[in-house]
C-alpha cells in the first residue's frame, strides 16, 4: 500500500472498551462492608389522611399584622424616597 492510499483509506476502527470489572473487590473488608446491601425498608401503613385532605384547623397568619398593631414601624420616621435621575433625564 502506497503512503497516498494509506492516507485516504478511513483509520481503523476504535476496539471496544474493556469490560469493567468490579472494583470493589479489590477493597479491604471494612470498606466493602459499605458496599453490602441493607435490609429493606419496613412498610408503615399510610396516615389517617393525607396533608391536602387534612382541615386546617391552624390559621397561622403573617406578622405584618402583627408590625402595624406594636408599632415597630412608624410612618413619621420613614425617609422621604430618592430620586434617581434616569438615562432619558440625562
Amino acid at each position: 500500500m502506497s503512503p497516498v492510499e494509506a492516507a485516504r483509506s478511513p483509520p481503523p476502527p476504535i476496539p471496544p472498551p474493556p469490560p469493567r470489572s468490579s472494583m470493589t473487590q479489590f477493597l479491604p473488608p471494612n470498606l466493602l462492608a459499605l458496599f453490602a446491601p441493607r435490609e429493606p425498608i419496613p412498610f408503615l401503613p399510610p396516615p389517617d389522611k393525607l396533608v391536602h385532605e387534612k382541615k386546617n384547623v391552624h390559621n397561622y397568619l403573617g406578622v405584618g399584622s402583627f408590625l402595624q398593631r406594636a408599632g415597630f414601624e412608624d410612618p413619621s420616621e420613614t425617609p422621604p424616597p430618592t430620586r434617581v435621575e434616569t438615562r432619558d433625564e440625562r
